[in-house]
């Protein structure tokens, strides 16, 4: 689906685009599968299975209903109210009245209920995302798809301890980044590059070369800090300024994605309580 994409003309969405009500799914979807959350269903029986779907064949039959807002002019029906509604304003216009007199009236109503105002409050769908998310998260979107990614790996080594779970979410969000990233600079794809921040490769290597063995990169405990010029030509390729900089070691790696997992869960925790993205 076009990242553009802001409905069918009729009804638009909100956000102006898809993204951001598609974290919010998988978010849910996420949810659904960690034991510690509670999701009400009650909020979300209007969702219908979304367990049990992908967000592509979830998305045509849900969006208008869930989140759009009408767009365009229209004459209501006699017998139309606009209900508890706050996304419409009715008004009424005597048919035998001038009509350069009702296009001047029509533009003052207009301009008192804030129609066309930039600065006006965000008009909202019957699932709406949290006030000031146009400033903040709609701006992040790429740290928000790697806590959603990572915090499925996580989920994946649910009986593993807690080092060996953050260490194998961690490696396989590595691989995924730095293999899907080679392929989009290959194909020469335009897409979105994924976030992958210094600390996963810094990590990442760290595991590697514990686990064969080698005594030399044992991490900050035992004094080796790890050189991020070896990570340069991923940094670059991908867009992304080193977390900490030169001297980053592999705790310090470790505290940040730890950072994010904690992120992710309560976006997560926010969701099942019927609010995205809230404060996390």
């Amino acid at each position: 689906m076009a990242k553009s994409w802001a409905g069918d003309g009729t009804y638009v969405l909100p956000a102006r685009k898809v993204e951001p009500y598609r974290l919010w799914f998988e978010f849910l979807k996420l949810a659904y599968q960690d034991p510690d959350i509670k999701v009400d269903k009650r909020i979300y029986k209007s969702w219908g299975d979304v367990e049990n779907l992908t967000f592509d064949k979830w998305w045509s039959d849900h969006w208008r209903d869930l989140f759009a807002v009408e767009t365009g002019i229209r004459v209501m029906e006699r017998d139309e109210t606009l209900g508890k509604s706050n996304n419409a304003v009715a008004i009424r216009i005597p048919l035998g009245l001038d009509a350069t007199t009702a296009i001047q009236e029509l533009k003052e109503l207009l301009h008192e209920h804030g129609i066309g105002n930039r600065e006006a409050t965000r008009v909202k769908g019957k699932f709406a995302l949290t006030e000031g998310s146009k400033q903040g998260f709609e701006k992040r979107m790429n740290t928000i798809r790697c806590m959603l990614r990572l915090y499925g790996y996580w989920l994946k080594y649910e009986k593993a301890d807690r080092r060996k779970r953050i260490e194998k979410a961690a490696l396989d969000y590595y691989d995924w980044a730095y293999n899907w990233n080679q392929q989009i600079v290959t194909k020469g794809w335009k897409r979105p590059r994924p976030y992958l921040q210094a600390c996963f490769g810094v990590y990442a290597e760290y595991i590697n070369k514990r686990d064969a063995g080698d005594l030399t990169y044992l991490g900050k405990n035992h004094g080796h800090a790890y050189n991020l010029r070896d990570h340069a030509d991923t940094a670059k390729a991908t867009g992304q300024r080193s977390v900490g900089g030169i001297g980053l070691d592999a705790e310090d790696a470790r505290r940040h994605i730890v950072r994010y997992i904690k992120k992710a869960r309560t976006l997560a925790e926010n969701v099942a309580s019927g609010e995205f993205p809230g404060k996390y």
